[in-house]
């Protein structure tokens, strides 16, 4: 944990962007349930206490495509990205293998959007091909990514009576 804070203190004192990686599993802060409750309670109070300098969290393979918020008294803070699994899920799976592609600003290290792409697998003949599912900012009319911005969509989806916010 030392090692952590000192990662995190360093863009603070630099006025720079901060990056760490998590090497293994998912967490229970993206809804996997992987960590323990004290685990995930101390990945929380993480996240939250440096939400100036954790850009977000990115986890694979959860044969899911969504997003987490993580709030500080109320407010959203942070966000975690859930992508696809490059595989589907077994035999009788409608899952199809998913990839997602992110935009970075090369300077500030700022999520700006991501594509996302899918490979159908149930309706291939012979040669497939990665095609594009839909891309974050324009299909959900986004103007940047953020987690105010993101609790603003997950707001729309939660009241939504628009049956075409869902038609993908």
């Amino acid at each position: 944990m030392t090692w952590r804070l000192g990662v995190l203190s360093s863009p603070r004192r630099s006025r720079g962007g901060g990056e760490v990686r998590r090497r293994r599993g998912g967490a229970s802060a993206a809804g996997g349930g992987e960590l323990s409750p004290a685990a995930n309670a101390r990945l929380l109070h993480l996240i939250r206490g440096y939400s100036d300098v954790i850009a977000g969290q990115f986890y694979g393979h959860r044969h899911a495509d969504t997003f987490r918020l993580v709030y500080r008294d109320g407010r959203p803070v942070s966000w975690a990205f859930l992508a696809p699994a490059v595989t589907p899920r077994g035999a009788g799976s409608t899952s199809n293998p998913g990839l997602r592609l992110y935009k970075f600003d090369s300077n500030t290290g700022k999520v700006l959007d991501y594509t996302q792409y899918y490979l159908d697998v149930a309706n291939a003949r012979s040669e497939t091909h990665w095609a594009i599912e839909y891309n974050l900012t324009q299909y959900y009319g986004l103007r940047e990514v953020s987690a105010t911005s993101l609790d603003l969509l997950a707001e729309r989806i939660r009241s939504s009576h628009d049956s075409l916010l869902f038609t993908k």
